[in-house]
This record gives structure tokens, sequence and C-alpha cells, in this order.
């Protein structure tokens, strides 16, 4: 049986030679003797004798063999097919290879995001929530040597061994500050913790919020009507800045990533029925302008959302007549 992708058979030494020699021009253009007198080619020639003699052994692997081998993979509560002649054995191997590739363990932050995106919905501890809805999460976020249960102040410092999981659940009723029930944050860090290294020092936190405003003056187009082009404004803003579908992907901005004045101006660009803006000013932990040389964003700390709380906007029409809107959250409710 043949368990390479393209056949031993295909694994020749002229085979391997051949596309050796292919591939030198572009990886090393330097290399211009390919002569078997080459020592670089001499060293080519041995490894490409020693992988022909490694494909044949290969293939020459008995099936019951595989199947044991299959068995020490797959664990002790896999068990081969009764009649193992009639069993399709790629398929058996395919399966414990893609078994092999699931990421069933958190090591990396990366790691903890897959699990909790892809495993947790089906997972007993979800379940154990009682309803589905209560078990949902919006969005995930895994920080690597920090301890957020700390007090702020001291949060982001370094704490090595630590991985800190941040969990949004789903607003409820437009809800601008979504928060995690204590009950979900102990669901799921009963998930996590048979699935961490031991040596890790796992804590599943609630997200942190940082809130901006926005404000800025506008130029409208000759025909703009201006409380459309004000509500367009607002809403096109509020769309950019959502944190479950703004961002330039669709799924709310990545948590900790600044908001620059560009931003902000790309999103006023785009709007059909504004013909220029001026003035645009950020605030947050402290004012930002496009006069501002040393600052154009407002930071956000890695384990922040940036939360949009308040948009005052100025429109002038073209006969420069001022049309003012002011939007806050609680206006959503």
């Amino acid at each position: 049986m043949s368990i390479t992708p393209t056949g031993p058979d295909e694994l020749t030494y002229a085979a391997l030679m051949a596309e050796a020699r292919a591939l030198i021009p572009a990886l090393h253009p330097g290399w211009t003797d390919h002569n078997p007198s080459d020592p670089g080619i001499a060293l080519v020639e041995l490894f490409a004798w020693l992988t022909e003699i490694l494909a044949f052994q290969v293939d020459e692997v008995p099936d019951a063999h595989t199947w044991s081998f299959l068995a020490l993979l797959n664990g002790p509560a896999w068990r081969p097919p009764p009649d193992p002649a009639a069993a399709d054995l790629g398929d058996a191997v395919a399966a414990a290879l893609r078994e092999l590739e699931r990421r069933h363990r958190a090591v990396t932050a990366a790691d903890y995001e897959h699990l909790l995106r892809a495993e947790w919905p089906g997972s007993p501890e979800a379940a154990g929530l009682g309803d589905a809805r209560l078990a949902r999460l919006a969005r995930v976020h895994a920080v690597a040597r920090r301890d957020l249960t700390r007090p702020a102040a001291t949060a982001e410092r370094d704490a090595p061994a630590h991985v800190s999981v941040i969990v949004v659940p789903p607003p409820a009723h437009a809800e601008a500050r979504p928060a995690p029930s204590e009950k979900l944050l102990r669901a799921v860090a009963a998930f996590l913790d048979a699935r961490r290294l031991v040596t890790t020092r796992l804590r599943v936190v609630g997200p942190a919020y940082a809130e901006i405003g926005i404000a800025a003056r506008l130029g409208l187009r000759a025909d703009a009507p201006p409380a459309q082009a004000l509500a367009d404004t607002v809403a096109a803003l509020r769309a950019a800045f959502d944190m479950f579908t703004g961002g330039p992907e669709d799924i709310g901005r990545p948590f900790g990533e600044p908001v620059h004045l560009s931003d902000v101006y790309a999103v006023l660009d785009a709007l059909p029925l504004v013909d220029f803006a001026e003035d645009v000013t950020l605030t947050g932990g402290r004012p930002v302008t496009a006069e501002d040389d040393s600052v154009s964003a407002i930071g956000l700390a890695p384990h922040e959302l940036a939360v949009l709380r308040r948009i005052e906007l100025v429109a002038h029409d073209s006969y420069r007549r001022p049309h003012a809107l002011t939007w806050t959250a609680q206006d959503t409710g």
C-alpha cells in the first residue's frame, strides 16, 4: 500500500535529481556547477539515493502494520474494523491524519481563539448553561503574558505563563457595552482548563471598552438634503465602528487597534452627499486633531474595544447655512 501523496514509484533517483537540479537556479543562482564532480551535487545525489530507498521501504509496510500504527495514533478508545481486509485503509489513514491536524489543545493565543470558535458551541460546558443563547460568544480574543484580573493600573504589566481570554456575548436589545455573565465566564474557563498546558495560568474575563467621540464639520454637495446627509453620516460612522460588524472585514474592529483620524476621514470621504470634511476631532483619552503632529490616533490596550459614544456634526449647505446634529449612545435605546 502506498501512503505517500505522489506514490513511491515516482520518487525515483532520476526524478529526484531532475527536480533538485531544476530548483537550484531559483534557490541559489550563484551555484552554476551542476556536474557530478561538484561537492554540492554529490550531496544531492546522496540524499536522492537515500530518499529512493526510504520510499521503497515505506511502500513495503504491510497493511496489518498500518492498522497497528493507527491504533497507536488514535488511542485506546479506537478499534480497527472487524474485517480489516474489507475496510478502506486509505480512508482510515486520512481520518487519522485529520485528527492529528485538529487543534484540540491550546498552546498559543490563536489556539485559544480557535477552540472557542470551533469547539466551544458543541461542548458539554456550553450545553450545561441550559440555553443556547446564553452560551453564544460574539467575539473572543486571547492575550498572552497578561493577567487581566488584576486592577486596571497593573493589568498591562508583563505576566509570564499567563493567558487572558476575553469573551464578548452578543448584545441584548442594542446594548452598547455587552458583558458576559459570571456563569458564562466559569463555563468558558472550565472548557479551556482541560485544553491548556499544565503550566499555563488561565484567566477568562469580559472586555474592556474605550469610549471615543467624533466631531466634524461637513461641506455638503449642492443638491444634498442637510437632514438626510447628517443622518447618513451618523449611520455610516456607527456602522464603521460597530464592535460586531464594523471594521475593514465586517467582523468588528480588532481588539487593541488604535482609532486613527484617517479611519474617520475614510468614512466621510465615501459619503455621496458630503463634498468635504474639516476640523475632524477624535476624543478619548485626549483630543486628537489633524493639526496634532505628534499624535494622530487614540491608542488602545491589547484587550480593549473601541466604542463610539458620541458624534457631533455641523454641516453647511451650498448657502453656507449651518445644520447641526448630535448623537450619543443613549439614542440607540
